[in-house]
């Protein structure tokens, strides 16, 4: 995860898909996922930190962990699948899903944001 994050906040999102699982990228087209964390940087900002909240393996070819990560403007939490598909490669990014909703954690204001509302007339 580190790695990947690293990756974000540099911007470097077509090498984070380049690293992906190829069921990633079945289901995911490259300029959808680099037009997504595009906006994701632009709504969360930089990330700082993340803590392991659940964890799980199947077999050896699939972990899911679930992390509360913070970010510049918000902490919340993100779901993360890698899958080793037996192709040499190891673990590869198999799905990703950022909680905006607050399902499995609420969604909060990281203390150094700021909000700032405007009046629409």
């Amino acid at each position: 995860m580190m790695n990947l994050q690293g990756e974000y906040n540099t911007g470097e999102y077509e090498l984070i898909y380049k690293q992906a699982s190829v069921s990633f990228k079945e289901v995911v087209s490259k300029d959808g996922f680099v037009k997504f964390m595009a906006e994701k940087f632009n709504q969360l900002g930089k990330y700082k930190s993340s803590k392991v909240l659940f964890s799980k393996e199947v077999n050896g070819r699939v972990v899911n962990i679930t992390y509360i990560s913070v970010y510049e403007k918000y902490t919340l939490a993100e779901d993360v699948t890698f899958k080793d598909e037996k192709n040499g490669k190891g673990l590869r990014l198999f799905q990703y899903a950022v909680d905006t909703g607050g399902k499995i954690v609420p969604v909060n204001k990281t203390e150094s944001s700021m909000r700032v509302d405007f009046a629409l007339k």
